[in-house]
């Protein structure tokens, strides 16, 4: 119990950012899944799990490393070099071929940064 209670409180110590994506058709995702891979603190990417799987698979991150979390709480809870991502509200519709930005990709991407900005 009072390792778990030291855990808890070294998690809650952790810097925790939140952070958008981008466009779900460029670099974006891909960028952000390395930056939140190689931190030390607590990256919480913010976007669609498929397009999140996707760039992490294309930047070599295991996907066990990728986990979903409903909120910032869930993501300093997890443990070192888990990669965490918050879907939120705002689904992508469809797909996002890379480097075809559409009108749902950029919509898309507009909510998950408010929603970031919520999150924090």
């Amino acid at each position: 119990m009072a390792r778990a209670l030291a855990d808890a409180a070294r998690a809650a110590d952790r810097p925790l950012l939140a952070l958008s994506i981008g466009c779900p058709s460029g670099v974006g995702p891909e960028v952000a899944v390395s930056a939140a891979a190689c931190r030390a603190g607590v990256c919480l990417l913010v976007g669609d799990g498929r397009v999140i799987g996707r760039a992490a698979a294309l930047r070599g991150v295991s996907p066990r490393r990728v986990v979903e979390v409903d909120g910032p709480a869930a993501a300093r809870a997890l443990a070192p070099g888990k990669v965490a991502f918050w879907s939120g509200s705002t689904a992508l519709r469809g797909d996002a071929p890379p480097g075809l930005p559409s009108r749902d990709a950029g919509r898309s991407q507009l909510a998950w940064i408010d929603e970031g900005a919520e999150l924090v």
